[in-house]
Order: C-alpha cells, then structure tokens, then sequence
C-alpha cells in the first residue's frame, strides 16, 4: 500500500509538475502577446482610424471641390449661347409622289449672350416599332432633303437675341411616328 501510495504522490506529483509548466507557459504567452501584439494592434488600429479620418478629410475636399465646378460651370453657362426653340412638327405625304416627309417650322432664338456657332436642328424621327428613319443635322434656315440620314453642310451662325425662322422637309421611307429634335451649336466657329 505504501508503493502505491508513492507511486500515486509521483503520478501526481509528475501531473503538478506538467500542470505548473503549463501555466508558466500560459503566463510567459500571455505576457507575450500584452507586451508585443496587443500594442501592435493597438497602433495598427490607431492607423486605420488615421487613415479613415483622412479618407473622410479627402471626400470633403471632393465634394468641395465638385460643387466650386458646379457653380463655376453655372457661371460659364451665364456667358455662352443658348438656344431656345418653338417649333411646329408633323409627318406628311407629298400629293404628288407620295412620298413621306416629316415637316418642321418654327423659330430657333440664341437667349445666350454670346455667339451660338454652328447652330442647327438635330432630328431623329422613329417608326411606330422604334427603328430610326432620321437621324440627321440640318441648317436653322431650313431646306428640303431627300434622304433622312445627312448631315447639312453651312450650318448657321445665330447672335444674342437673334431668332431664326426655319422650315424644314425631311422626306424619309417609312412613317414617322415620334421624334426628337434638338437644337445643337458651339461657342467657337
């Protein structure tokens, strides 16, 4: 009995041992990670909220900077041409050959305050299933054009306050059913 009992003193004797190295072993890693990783993550979270602040910082600047374009491009927009347009739009048959042409009238005037160059009327005319039968620029002093796809030589030239009458018949196949007509120009010849 007395050899078990010292064989059972060294078993756990062996087992404390085993038991007491662990924790040491436990203690030096935690001690480890509290003295090297957590303030390395402490500073390396200290980074990013740096870096997040400076990201909010850059935004701002962005956005302060998109909206003084803004304004800038609205002030610029005050020192150019503009126009404006009213104008009568239908689709016809010529009597004579049954052809069909979309016809336009009406007036084109430059609100702007400089010169509007190259000014025109952009056409586009669809058929009742969307295909395109126009697609063409012309002048502002209109014209007859026999094919719904060119593109006017001799564009305008339109002064502040100036309005220009224009009459236009674009004859085309197919019916046009919709269009979009826009008046298009530059700031410089």
């Amino acid at each position: 009995m007395t050899l078990l009992l010292a064989n059972r003193t060294a078993k756990f004797s062996v087992t404390s041992a085993i038991i007491a190295v662990l924790v040491v072993a436990l203690i030096g890693v935690a001690s480890l990670i509290y003295t090297v990783y957590i303030p390395q993550v402490d500073q390396q979270n200290s980074e990013i909220i740096e870096k997040n602040h400076q990201i909010e910082d850059l935004n701002a600047t962005i956005n302060s900077l998109n909206n003084q374009v803004k304004d800038l491009q609205d002030q610029l927009s005050k020192y150019t041409a503009s126009l404006t347009t009213a104008l009568g739009v239908k689709e016809l048959i010529d009597n004579n050959t049954n052809a069909h042409y979309l016809y336009i009238r009406g007036y084109v005037t430059n609100v702007g305050i400089t010169v509007a160059y190259n000014a025109g009327l952009h056409v586009v005319g669809y058929s009742a299933n969307h295909e395109v039968l126009i697609n063409m620029t012309s002048a502002l002093d209109g014209g007859t054009y026999q094919n719904g796809f060119t593109s006017a030589n001799g564009l305008s030239q339109l002064y502040p306050t100036q309005s220009q009458n224009t009459m236009l018949s674009i004859y085309h196949s197919g019916t046009v059913v919709s269009w979009d007509i826009v008046a298009v120009w530059t700031n410089s010849p």
